[in-house]
This record gives C-alpha cells, structure tokens and sequence, in this order.
C-alpha cells in the first residue's frame, strides 16, 4: 500500500503529501497555499491587481471558468493548467481519500497482539487435532510399534532403516493388535 492510500505502516513509511495532509486542517491550508499562490503569480505574469488574481485562482481552481479574467501571456497559461491540474488531480483525490478513510475505519479491527494471538491457537488447535488423526490411524490399522522411552507409536510396521529411532528399536517387532469386540449385554430374567 501507497502512503496516500493510509497505511499503518509508521512515521517513517509515510510520504511528505501524507504528512503534509494528515489532517483537513492541513489539506485546507495546503489547498488554501496553491490558491495565494496563483492568484499572486498570476497578478506577476498578467500585470493584474492582486485580487483580480485571486478571484482568477479561485474561479480557476474550483474548475468553474466564468470566462470574465483569463491569462493572457504563455506563462499565465501554463499557470492556468498547472492550478487547475493540481486542484483535479492532487487536491480533489486528498479530500476524496481523507473522506473515505474517516468512513472505512474499522473500530473492531483486529490488533497485530490479537492475531499472533488467534494463529498461536490455531497452532495449538491444529496439532492437537493431527494428534488425534495419528492416534485413530494407528488404532484403526490394528498395527502398532511400541517404542522404548516413551515415544510417539510408529504405524505400519518396521520403522524405516538409517533413523536414530532404528538403533534405539532394534530387536523390536511390530505387535498385531485388534480392536476388542462388541460385547452385547446379556438379558435378565
């Protein structure tokens, strides 16, 4: 994720425009700077009043274009175009995504404690339930290797050759075991 798009990623992480815009206050006086600044270039370049400037800034950034002031020399332009890209393309998008993520926050959002938290029990869950896979396996294969030590069951067999648990079993053979029977109750008279 973009710093703009608001990620949690730190201080360090975030760009100068979010920092610079972090809050509307600050998008505000952001957007307050471009519009002084156009209208005083705009009186520089046009030979204008200053507020004849400002009103040309305004009508200009707020995309609105009444027609009565426009730039005449090329750099009135050009300042025309780079004020009204801003204001659509970097000042627009800001407010859009200021809005937006005071909308989407979630309050009941996971923490980054709470998540280790729920895959350690999730780990927890897991090896329990492979443990209790492993122990119906080996009772219902009826075949089950007793180990020395107390170790986990081997099933199916002999233990394969080259392991540290080959030399500690050897001599050991896999003991046949059957499930019991059902006994059925016997009836009273």
């Amino acid at each position: 994720m973009s710093a703009l798009a608001g990620d949690k990623g730190g201080e360090k992480n975030k760009s100068f425009i979010h920092n610079a815009t972090d809050t509307f206050h600050e998008l505000f006086l952001l957007f307050l700077g471009i519009i002084v600044s156009g209208g005083l270039l705009y009186s520089l370049f046009e030979h204008q009043p200053v507020l004849k400037g400002f009103w040309w800034a305004c009508v200009t950034a707020f995309t609105v274009g009444y027609g009565d002031v426009v730039p005449v020399t090329l750099a009135g332009r050009i300042l025309g175009i780079l004020l009204m890209s801003l204001t659509v393309f970097v000042i627009v998008p800001l407010i859009t995504a200021r809005i937006a993520a005071k909308m989407i926050v979630n309050d009941d959002a996971w923490t980054d404690e709470e998540q280790n938290r729920l895959m350690t029990c999730i780990d927890r869950i897991n090896a329990y339930l492979d443990e209790k896979e492993s122990h119906r396996k080996t009772v219902d294969s009826g075949k089950v290797v007793l180990t020395k030590n107390k170790e986990k069951p081997k099933m199916g067999g002999k233990p394969s050759k080259g392991t540290p648990a080959d030399k500690r079993l050897k001599g050991n053979r896999p003991i046949q075991m059957t499930p019991p029977k059902a006994v059925k109750p016997k009836k009273s008279k």
